[in-house]
């Protein structure tokens, strides 16, 4: 690591410069591999700079306005959107050198920054930095994953048709580092407004709010509702781009435009414009959220270092009302000024009172047993206010402390307090603590008797239990027993071990001498021969034999399952009868939904072909299930790796071995999961290792040094051979 240390000092490495940038020459369009400048100007050009690089504004307005900007703005330096430098430069514009501060192995200050080499932090658009410093996540110069940033087309591709390599597509002043989550559920290619009906709120990967979409009247698209800390940024940044996409080009490079309501994406043409919406809640998102010093820094920074223009609703938000608002008759309505001063806001909304706040809880654990810890994580609090206007907060207080141990049952109501400017208002939710039942949570999942009969797939019987709770749940001296349709006698299969948080748990029966496949490794073995079509199944806290025909009063009994003809069953009617191919299974957990509040065996359970799955399977079954989603090794390997080393040794082996004939959908979670720790450099994943969990990218980085090191010394070894045999030509030459 020292040697790729020294080699990036050596080759990359670039000093940042106090040196001011005074001139306000527009430069000229260069290729898509515009270079890495070797210097960065960190200097705010002063009023007077900013004034002199837009002479000729005066008595300017409306589209007059727009097409004069055009004229300043539309020249400039060019980066390809795939290109490795567009997005390395993010590293400078929109770096969080608040948070690099925190950080004791970055940089204390801009003037031993380093671009070629220090990762640091970075401002991502959506992301609330104040909920949480994790929220920062460390930069990774890897595009698109849920652990670093997407980049974010504010003014969407899809509602201007144009390309990434120029133009549009591939401008700073429209394109910002974003929350993944935010960028690619949140936004997509919506356009913005506040939602009114059908609304979603989303949450990153940190449960940290990044906005909601949803629909507002005559309008057949969602629209899209950021933070309101970044609501100014984004309306400037749409502000921008009529301005410098003022004409039409090509395809590629359309006019665009801003109209009110929110328009339907169009395809770009000579005679069909962009168009994007919706200007009027643009324009109250440009007021109610004024220029900031950080959007100064980023303007001046794309303008000196990079692109070499710049955005002017940033330099003069008041050009905003003057170039788009044809109703609006103040300052500067027909005579522009000529200079103002950077980052003020004239006109804006004044004061805002607190009226109201709301909570959410929707994600929120509103359902605790006693002695459990109280808590708000997830809990969403959001403050209205007198202009409309409405902000998520996250410095509320709540009338029952986070940790507190909830020790009565029943309801309880908690109040959540917020205070803004002096003002309090409170609101508050219902959550309920109760003791624990194990029969809410501990389930017969699947029966079946017709295994070894003919016909059948599996040899042998058996039953399969469902943990539906978060944590794992005894099952010492817990019973299964069986009786016929209308028995009175009741056979005994005694229970051991544990069952996991959402998990199955396999008790392998009597065999038969058909079928043609093997049961999946059970947790339990019994020898109990079940009846193939009708049968009576009790779950049982207890291993004493139940008695009679009709036991279910007895307060041992957990879960019991009536089934066909059955003479005894929970609900109006039993189970429906099964068959040599058919079991009987429970279809909440078919469903992946919340169990019903009343157990009915004719409505919970279905009959359909035999799926027995142990806890091996359960694991295996749920990899297989996530699909291809990004950075997946990273998000997913760790608490899959905590789920696997926490089998049984018996599970723990099973997992492993089994073959692809034996049990496809096991070989398919199993691929995966050791997929993902060989690309995280996880050699031992069946076991506890220094790389465990997500650890192990370390040891990817690590194994990339070596390589590395193994290449450089390679190349040494024959740099050394080569200069050996050209000594030795050389010698002989001399003889």
């Amino acid at each position: 690591m020292k040697f790729n240390k020294l080699i990036s000092v050596s080759i990359l490495a670039l000093l940042i410069s106090g040196t001011s940038l005074t001139t306000t020459k527009q430069k000229e369009k260069v290729s898509a591999a515009t270079p890495m400048p070797t210097n960065i100007n960190m200097t705010n050009r002063t009023d007077a700079e900013v004034s002199a690089y837009y002479e000729g504004v005066n008595g300017k307005s409306g589209d007059a306005l727009l097409a004069f900007l055009y004229t300043k703005i539309k020249n400039h330096n060019e980066y390809d959107y795939a290109s490795a430098t567009h997005r390395t430069i993010y590293k400078i514009i929109d770096r969080n050198w608040a948070l690099d501060a925190l950080d004791p192995n970055g940089p204390a200050n801009t003037s031993n920054f380093n671009y070629s080499t220090d990762n640091g932090f970075i401002r991502k658009l959506y992301a609330d930095y104040n909920d949480n410093i994790a929220t920062a996540d460390r930069f990774k110069n890897d595009g698109a994953s849920r652990v670093s940033f997407d980049k974010e087309h504010i003014w969407a591709q899809s509602l201007g048709n144009f390309g990434r390599t120029r133009g549009a597509g591939s401008d700073f002043h429209s394109l910002w580092p974003a929350d993944v989550k935010g960028n690619q559920d949140a936004h997509s290619n919506y356009n913005f407004a506040v939602p009114k009906t059908s609304i979603t709120t989303y949450k990153n990967d940190y449960g940290t709010y990044v906005g909601r979409n949803g629909y507002i009247s005559g309008y057949s698209q969602k629209v899209f509702e950021p933070l309101d800390q970044y609501k100014g940024d984004i309306a400037r940044a749409m502000f921008y781009m009529p301005a410098r996409y003022y004409e039409y080009i090509d395809a590629t490079h359309p006019k665009l435009e801003l109209v009110n309501g929110s328009p339907a994406a169009v395809t770009a043409s000579s005679s069909v414009t962009g168009k994007a919406g919706d200007l009027a809640t643009l324009l109250e998102w440009h007021e109610l959220d004024p220029v900031d010093e950080y959007e100064i820094r980023r303007n001046n920074l794309i303008a000196n270092n990079y692109q070499g223009n710049r955005n002017p609703f940033i330099d003069y938000p008041q050009w905003a009302r003057i170039a788009y608002d044809p109703t609006y008759t103040g300052a500067g309505a027909t005579n522009a000024p000529e200079t103002s001063s950077v980052g003020t806001n004239p006109g804006g909304l004044g004061e805002t009172v607190l009226s109201h706040i709301t909570v959410d809880t929707t994600d929120a654990k509103t359902t605790y047993f006693l002695g459990d810890g109280f808590t708000t994580n997830s809990l969403i609090v959001t403050a209205h206010f007198s202009d409309e206007t409405s902000l998520p907060v996250l410095d509320y207080t709540s009338s029952i402390a986070n940790g507190t141990a909830l020790n009565t049952p029943g309801n309880q109501s908690v109040t959540i307090s917020y205070t803004h400017e002096g003002v309090t208002k409170n609101t508050s939710y219902t959550i309920l603590v109760k003791e624990f039942v194990v029969s809410d949570y501990l389930f017969i999942s699947e029966v079946y008797g017709g295994g070894g009969n003919a016909g059948a797939e599996y040899k042998t019987d058996f039953i399969e239990l469902y943990n539906y709770a978060d944590f794992p749940l005894s099952l010492e001296g817990y019973s299964v027993q069986y009786a016929s349709a209308a028995g009175t006698s009741w056979q005994v299969t005694n229970l051991s071990g544990t069952i996991a948080p959402k998990s199955f748990y396999l008790i392998e029966e009597a065999s038969g001498s058909g079928g043609t496949r093997n049961l999946p490794l059970a947790e339990t073995v019994g020898s109990i021969p079940m009846h193939a079509e009708s049968l009576k199944l009790a779950l049982v806290n207890s291993t004493t034999a139940l008695s009679g025909a009709n036991p279910t009063s007895d307060t041992s009994i957990i879960d019991f399952v009536g089934v066909g003809t059955a003479n005894e069953y929970l609900g109006l009617t039993a189970a429906p009868e099964i068959s040599n191919t058919m079991s009987a299974q429970r279809k909440f957990i078919i469903e992946g939904i919340a169990p019903p509040v009343e157990k009915s065996n004719g409505t919970d359970f279905i009959a359909a072909s035999p799926t027995p799955t142990n806890a091996a399977l359960t694991i295996a079954v749920d990899i297989r299930a996530e699909g291809d989603t990004p950075n997946q090794c990273l998000t997913l390997y760790s608490p899959y790796k905590s789920r696997v080393l926490s089998l049984s040794p018996s599970q723990l082996n099973y997992f492993k071995t089994v073959v692809a004939g034996e049990e496809q959908r096991l070989t398919d979670g199993r691929a995966r999961y050791e997929a993902w720790a060989l690309h995280l450099g996880d050699a031992l994943p069946y076991e506890y290792n220094e790389n465990f969990g997500l650890g192990n990218t370390n040891k990817h980085t690590f194994t990339s040094d070596i390589v590395m090191l193994v290449l450089v010394i390679a190349l040494f070894g024959l740099s050394i051979g080569f200069y050996f045999i050209k000594s030795k030509q050389n010698t002989a030459k001399k003889h």
